[in-house]
């Protein structure tokens, strides 16, 4: 087992991932109490700031703050934070194919690095249900907004 600065590579990631997951945490609740306050402008700057707050499911039910936002009908909010999410896809989607080349160098790391290594299932922003089953989209649809619907999807 290899160690850096005295901490085993283990120790190290599962550092890293607690700290992930209490940023996680401190997201949603941040994005939840914002969304219910209607502060919209500083859920996009969270946006901005914290890419991962993309997708948050913010509420006990699933939703999103573009969920939220969409109910919320705030047509202009919602443009925006479509922009923001096709923004990040769109740099998720080029970060892939730098890496791609890299895809060979590590097919030849042993199974044994590999195994704590959990590899999370991407999911488009926009494309998220909540537990009903309704993306933004559905429900900008229920609404009756064509506007937003038109932006969303």
């Amino acid at each position: 087992m290899e160690r850096i600065n005295g901490i085993s590579n283990a120790a190290a990631s599962s550092a890293r991932s607690a700290k992930h997951d209490s940023d996680k945490v401190w997201i949603k609740k941040n994005l939840f109490n914002l969304a219910m306050q209607g502060n919209w402008d500083n859920v996009i700057k969270t946006y901005q700031e914290k890419p991962a707050a993309l997708g948050a499911k913010i509420t006990r039910s699933g939703d999103t703050a573009l969920h939220i936002d969409v109910l919320d009908r705030k047509e202009l909010v919602v443009e925006k934070l479509v922009k923001l999410i096709n923004d990040e896809v769109k740099r998720v989607k080029a970060k892939k194919k730098e890496q791609k080349p890299k895809e060979v160098k590590e097919a030849s790391t042993s199974s044994r690095e590999k195994e704590g290594q959990k590899e999370e299932k991407y999911e488009h922003p926009l494309e998220i249900a909540n537990d009903r089953g309704n993306t933004p989209l559905h429900l900008a649809a229920s609404i009756g907004n064509g506007r937003m619907c038109l932006c969303i999807a």
